[in-house]
């Protein structure tokens, strides 16, 4: 049975501050983490940046594997819908989880699918391949969980502390806000690495905190009010260095992604997508844990946030 005397107390102590702060946050740090948002990555102009994706082929394993759990999406073709991200957070809130409505890493793991992490080839289904539609979109964007978050903004807050800074991130909720931003942004100075003010993999790895990427696991973390959740959670991205380490293995494969700036481009999204032709994958110029898989990185998050470019 939900613990559900437990979540209301958690929102009654929360839900005025943290809606209040919610209402007051500038859109900009928010938009990016609706359910079913799909953002395209054209990478242009040139991207510090580059989120990780689902492929299609991986969207249509987690509707099957939520249909097996009882809650069955709007269709099971291998395009984020917004009855994907319903089904989603219905089985987050059964099993105790943030019903952010996001796939994230603990998600996937809670589905039985902790196979789709390792880069390997979606099991086949009965059913038709990923849709037109499906494989134009794209895929959809791979999350950090709002209990992930946490963690971060935790490990930036205690980083800060030490060095003396200001810079906090302030309302650890799993709600990745400006104070985050500016929190990563300093961590990030301090460190050496690019400013993005994101929680990319090389930022996670200079945190020590590789487990997040590793060794997800799912169990009883909700904290955020049902009104906070489907902002919670956070894109997983890849900055300049680690976007400059994919465009040498692409390099390396012969895929002519430009030069190897660390910025995303739209030659190097149309390197992905000739080297996802040529390995069989759904081609859709995503960086996507199949496509990681087929550039060397066996564990395709661990591994790639412990990547560096070579000289």
């Amino acid at each position: 049975m939900r613990r559900t005397t437990g979540r209301w107390r958690r929102g009654f102590v929360m839900a005025v501050p943290a809606v209040a702060w919610l209402l007051a946050t500038p859109p900009v740090a928010l938009g990016q983490n609706q359910p079913g948002a799909r953002p395209a990555e054209q990478a242009s102009p040139p991207s510090l940046t580059v989120t990780i994706h689902l492929s299609p082929a991986a969207v249509q394993q987690v509707q099957r594997a939520l249909k097996a759990a009882g809650f069955a999406p709007d269709r099971v073709d291998g395009l984020w819908s917004e009855g994907t991200a319903r089904a989603v957070r219905g089985f987050q809130d059964r099993k105790g989880l943030d019903a952010s409505g996001h796939p994230n890493l603990m998600t996937l793991v809670a589905l039985g699918l902790p196979q789709l992490l390792e880069g390997g080839a979606p099991t086949p289904g009965a059913g038709d391949p990923p849709s037109k539609d499906a494989i134009a979109a794209g895929g959809t964007p791979l999350y950090f969980s709002p209990a992930a978050v946490r963690e971060i903004q935790l490990a930036l807050q205690q980083r800060a502390v030490q060095a003396k800074s200001t810079a906090i991130p302030g309302n650890i909720l799993g709600v990745w806000h400006a104070g985050s931003e500016k929190s990563a942004a300093e961590f990030q100075k301090r460190q050496g690495l690019a400013e993005t003010g994101a929680a990319d993999l090389e930022t996670i790895h200079a945190l020590g905190l590789d487990a997040l990427v590793a060794r997800p696991a799912p169990g009883n973390v909700e904290m955020l009010t049902p009104e906070q959740a489907p902002f919670g959670g956070l894109e997983i991205q890849a900055g300049p260095a680690l976007v400059q380490v994919i465009q040498q293995a692409l390099a390396r494969q012969g895929m002519a992604p430009g030069a190897p700036t660390g910025r995303w481009t739209n030659e190097t999204a149309d390197a992905v997508r000739k080297l996802q032709e040529a390995r069989g994958l759904v081609a859709t110029g995503h960086l996507d844990l199949e496509t990681l898989h087929a550039l060397g990185f066996t564990h395709p998050l661990a591994d790639l946030a412990q990547a560096r470019p070579q000289s």
